[in-house]
């Protein structure tokens, strides 16, 4: 059962907490004030729910931005923007491309005068029923009530393909299946040496048509489509496995729009995917130009660094980033990392239990893992996978980590230890089907190199 109190995080200041209570209570809608300090991560079954929530920008206690990051972990990027409403005071510039890339549309400029805040409490009014039916203001058009709802189709479809990008950004292997009661995203699970998983040129081509009508609906101006649809199709590209025309249309989409937050973001992993780091900072470093605010820019920074072996500067940015947000997930994770790659494993370990995202760690050691097998490297291997059974929380020290390392000495060619390891992977989890269907294999022939 949800939380039925709308969520207002105002810390102590008193006027914009009242202003939000009583415009909510007139609408018959009881809520409480939390402070920004609030664990967004560890209350995941009351921000998780369908209520939106009311955010002072100015907060004192933690930067509301951080805030805002830290819900679309829970809600997806491209779903926090249905989730936020913002009050500020008197947001600047900067703040302006912020709440752009954040993807938040609902943003009420309160000034402490009779005539604005009657003006503002029907904006706020507004701005709440639409949040609470789960549509996106889009106040142009001759049907606001049809753009809206198809507003709120894209950002679903949005959050799809996200899920299945993320994972191949962390593990390169994703399908897309089209099932009975429609489209879905069946993500591999990034077990090592499992062979890699493609969109079939069928699947593509039924999530186009899915997303057809939306890309039907987008305006055209001079023939030339718009960068959000170029967007979409970017990320089915590289899913697709066609890099180049991914990064054309991403390119594209960039040119089109300069302020595409999301196509910019995008390209930049891509780049980085294809080992094109140069590239890919210079992207994040023109974005930071414009907005120094961002948490997320300076982790993404890092990030790059961190891919380049530059283990400093990725330290610099990381730590940058925790200035400003000490609870920042995405930089603890990444901090960890670093001490991971200089043989810290105590401060590793304690960052990763901070950060709550041990789950991010451990895909991207898993990554590394592979990496290190398919050019050969099984002692390297087995190596780095001992050290995250060191540094990652138990409940990530599950049955993969086993079959891992059973699948490395099986392609090492020793069978007998991998075998042992397949059967603690199945001690940890008797219904992991991989781990069954491997050892029946291995107990019945010795399995050639090509089905590893």
């Amino acid at each position: 059962m949800g939380f039925s109190q709308a969520i207002i995080i105002a810390d102590e200041q008193d006027w914009v907490w009242n202003f939000a209570r009583q415009t909510l209570r007139h609408a018959g809608v009881n809520s409480m004030r939390l402070s920004s300090r609030v664990p967004v991560r560890d209350s995941k079954a009351r921000f998780a729910g369908g209520m939106p929530v009311i955010l002072n920008w100015d907060c004192k206690l933690r930067q509301a931005g951080a805030l805002v990051e830290d819900l679309a972990l829970l809600a997806g990027d491209a779903g926090v923007g249905d989730r936020v409403i913002v009050l500020a005071s008197s947001p600047t510039r900067e703040d302006a491309i912020y709440f752009g890339e954040l993807g938040i549309d609902r943003v009420i400029t309160l000034r402490n005068r009779d005539v604005d805040l009657a003006r503002s409490t029907r904006v706020f009014l507004a701005h709440w029923r639409d949040a609470v039916a789960g549509l996106a203001v889009k106040p142009q058009g001759s049907d606001p009530a049809r753009k809206s709802s198809a507003d709120k189709q894209w950002r679903a479809l949005l959050r799809h393909v996200d899920q299945a990008m993320e994972h191949f950004w962390n593990c390169h292997e994703a399908e897309v299946i089209k099932s009975e009661d429609g489209l879905d995203f069946a993500v591999a699970s990034g077990g090592m040496l499992q062979k890699q998983g493609t969109i079939s040129s069928g699947a593509y081509g039924a999530l186009m048509e899915k997303a057809g009508e939306f890309l039907r609906r987008e305006p055209v101006s001079n023939g030339q489509l718009s960068a959000k649809t170029m967007e979409l199709e970017a990320c089915l590209c590289l899913l697709l496995g066609k890099f180049d025309d991914a990064i054309s249309r991403w390119s594209l989409a960039c040119e089109t729009n300069p302020n595409y937050h999301r196509a910019h973001m995008n390209l930049s992993r891509c780049l980085r995917k294809l080992g094109r780091q140069d590239e890919a900072l210079r992207i994040i470093q023109h974005r930071h130009e414009h907005n120094r605010l961002s948490i997320q820019l300076m982790v993404e920074l890092g990030d790059i660094h961190l891919e380049g072996e530059d283990l400093l500067k990725a330290e610099h940015y990381y730590q940058q980033a925790l200035d400003r947000d000490g609870n920042s997930a995405m930089a603890l994770a990444g901090l960890a990392q670093v001490m991971f790659a200089r043989g810290e494993m105590e401060a590793c370990r304690d960052l990763l239990a901070r950060s709550g995202m041990p789950s991010h760690a451990a895909a991207r050691l898993n990554a590394a893992g592979i990496a290190l097998v398919r050019s050969g490297r099984f002692e390297d291997a087995l190596e780095l996978y001992k050290k995250a059974q060191f540094v990652l929380p138990q409940q990530e020290k599950g049955p993969m980590l086993f079959y891992n390392m059973g699948l490395c000495y099986l392609r090492w060619g020793r069978d007998e230890i991998a075998r042992d390891f397949i059967k603690l992977a199945l001690i940890k989890d008797p219904d992991y089907e991989k781990a069954k269907s491997l050892l029946k294999k291995l107990e019945t022939q010795r399995l050639p190199s090509s089905q590893l």
